[in-house]
């Protein structure tokens, strides 16, 4: 576990070199907070994404776009009770859900636009790939083959908008 503590840290450093994160702007979930959601929706969250959210979970500096995104605690509750009820709903007028479009049973980590949602699949003590589902089209597809990669992804997104000018510090 300290392996994979120090990576994650060498992660956090690299931000606050690269100018996209300042720590005295950052702020993860509590312990009680992650314990609640994993009781909550029945899961038990991989140690990468434990160790995201208990850094930046709440809030994530320039890292991630809290107006394009949705991805703190209250957030990611919202979006596992939103996306159960969008299921539930379809099922109540009839329709189904190909059970084969998720692989495996998905929690939703970050919402884009309400309408495109990042998850992953609870099934590793360690690590998952992450899923992107689109619900206008009914897509799921894989974004990235671990968290790890996906956290370098959004790393690279707040770069690039940080030299766009359409991040910045207010």
């Amino acid at each position: 576990m300290k392996d994979l503590t120090d990576i994650f840290q060498n992660y956090l450093s690299e931000l606050e070199k690269e100018g996209v994160v300042l720590k005295s702007r950052i702020k993860g979930w509590s312990q009680e907070q992650v314990e609640e959601i994993e009781k909550l929706f029945g899961v038990n969250i991989p140690l990468f994404y434990k160790l995201f959210v208990g850094a930046l979970g709440e809030k994530s500096d320039l890292l991630i776009d809290g107006n394009e995104y949705e991805y703190n605690s209250n957030s990611v509750k919202e979006m596992n009770f939103y996306i159960k009820e969008y299921f539930d709903e379809i099922r109540e007028e009839g329709g189904t859900i190909d059970e084969d479009l998720f692989p495996g049973k998905p929690f939703f980590i970050l919402g884009r636009y309400a309408t495109v949602f990042y998850f992953i699949v609870c099934e590793d003590e360690i690590d998952s790939k992450v899923y992107q589902f689109d619900s206008e089209i009914f897509l799921v597809n894989e974004a990235c083959g671990s968290l790890m990669e996906f956290y370098e992804w959004l790393e690279e997104q707040a770069i690039n908008g940080i030299k766009s000018g359409v991040r910045r510090r207010y």
